[in-house]
């Protein structure tokens, strides 16, 4: 976590996990995932983020070999990312290497409480969505 904005090429060398999160609003909030070994082949893959309020967000697919992939979006301008229900869906790019972890800079979240994200293969993607945004609308009529 930084309490200023991380210059765009930063990465952070590690991370600390203590406590909660704070004073990230004016500044970056770093999420760091290694996947479990050993778990089901971890190629086909997209994290879903239902988004939250923030200036920017980047998302970093880190595979066996080393290699990352990154993607990221900007607040109102969500372009293909955007899904039904308020959610963004960042695909891992397929490569003959799973991926081992996923990194995620936050600038500016407005509250690290109210993230909610699922990671889930690639088929399941658009089920999950879609079936979130019903079950949204229904609720809503109820």
């Amino acid at each position: 976590m930084n309490r200023s904005i991380a210059p765009n090429d930063m990465r952070p060398s590690h991370f600390a996990c203590n406590g909660d999160p704070n004073g990230y609003q004016k500044g970056t909030l770093w999420l760091h995932a290694a996947l479990p070994r050993g778990s089901r082949d971890h190629e086909d893959l997209s994290l879903i983020i239902h988004s939250s309020r923030f200036d920017r967000l980047v998302v970093r697919f880190i595979y066996r070999d080393g290699a990352v992939e990154q993607q990221h979006v900007r607040s109102g301008n969500f372009g293909t990312y955007w899904r039904a229900g308020g959610q963004l869906a960042f695909r891992a790019p397929y490569r003959d290497v799973p991926v081992v972890a996923f990194t995620l800079r936050f600038d500016k979240v407005a509250s690290a409480h109210l993230l909610r994200m699922r990671l889930v293969a690639r088929g399941e993607e658009a089920t999950q969505t879609t079936g979130l945004a019903t079950l949204t609308v229904l609720r809503s009529f109820c």
